[in-house]
């Protein structure tokens, strides 16, 4: 009887053991994934995007420059970039203006002014690269900009 209650006791113990584990993430470095960006920031591996921008820039009058681009791979074909303008409402952000850019070229880029009233503002930019692997698309936001 002291022996089953042993072996109970230790089987208890052992499913305890390995239903408990706690939950943790190692640190990935980074260069392991792509070379190109710091260690310990996580990032994609891209085969047909190169790289990615967009930013937001507002001057004194309320005239918003817009500047997103995009840069392909020699795997990929087609660049689609899109970049939104976007207005803080309350705790959610309401479409301003949107513009968009189709290329076989290199680099896409998208260069654009918009007069904006009071607010807070940013440019929500998504980039899909067509090439022989398939597409691959990312969504960047620019700094949020107070006018």
């Amino acid at each position: 009887m002291k022996m089953k209650s042993f072996l109970s006791v230790g089987l208890c113990a052992v499913v305890l053991s390995l239903t408990a584990l706690p939950a943790s993430a190692a640190t990935v470095k980074a260069a392991n994934l792509n070379p190109l960006s710091p260690i310990g920031i996580v990032q994609p591996y891209y085969v047909n995007i190169g790289a990615a921008s967009s930013t937001l820039v507002i001057s004194a009058s309320g005239k918003a420059d817009i500047q997103s681009d995009c840069t392909r791979t020699s795997s990929g074909h087609t660049i689609y970039l899109e970049s939104v303008l976007q207005k803080a409402s309350g705790s959610s952000w309401t479409n301003v203006k949107k513009w968009s850019v189709t290329t076989k070229d290199n680099v896409a880029i998208i260069a654009e002014q918009y007069q904006v009233s009071k607010g807070k503002y940013r440019v929500a930019t998504t980039y899909v690269v067509n090439g022989a692997t398939g597409a691959e698309q990312g969504l960047i936001y620019s700094k949020t900009v107070t006018y």
